[in-house]
């Protein structure tokens, strides 16, 4: 082997730095946020690596609530009257094979967020599947991921509004908050 075709001992000392540099850089972007919930850039959230290290930390401190309790086909009907310019949330806490049947109905048009939160202690993580304003609204949701899913209202107008919901399937509860 010709000794002239080998890097010298700069060029592997230069190369073992740029190979520790991007190690450093994806063990901070990527590894900290996916598996220990710590995203010290703010990159780890944008590239949703944040919400699989706050999941897995969940899951190792035993925060499940939804495990232990079991869904039942039942319904439930919820009225509620926002004031003008106030909104509230309806959840129903579902696991992932469950489904719901729901209905609501306002008497004059509000703002809408369908979404959902996974089970556990995180704070500020979830996915909206719908949004929009209307006086009604009815489908079948069934969620992909256990938690609490439901629907966040805001009366935009100058007058209450009186909003009823009606869910029908299998879930564990339906609560304001």
């Amino acid at each position: 082997m010709d000794p002239a075709l080998l890097p010298s001992k700069a060029e592997l000392f230069r190369a073992s730095l740029v190979a520790l540099g991007v190690t450093v850089v994806l063990v901070v972007i990527a590894v900290l946020p996916a598996e220990y919930a710590v995203d010290p850039t703010g990159l780890g959230r944008k590239l949703g690596l944040l919400h699989l290290g706050e999941l897995k930390k969940s899951a190792e401190l035993g925060r499940h609530p939804l495990v232990e309790r079991e869904s039942v086909f039942q319904e439930q009907v919820v009225t509620l009257t926002l004031a003008a310019g106030r909104g509230t949330e309806v959840k129903a806490l579902m696991r992932e094979d469950d489904q719901l049947m729901y209905r609501w109905t306002a008497s004059g048009p509000v703002y809408f967020d369908l979404h959902a939160e996974p089970a556990g202690e995180l704070r500020d993580v979830f996915e909206s599947f719908e949004t929009g304003t209307l006086s009604e609204a009815e489908g079948v949701y069934t969620p992909t991921f256990e938690g609490s899913h439901g629907w966040y209202w805001k009366n935009e107008g100058a007058e209450p509004i009186t909003l009823e919901l009606r869910v029908t399937g299998t879930f564990a509860r339906v609560e304001r908050r």
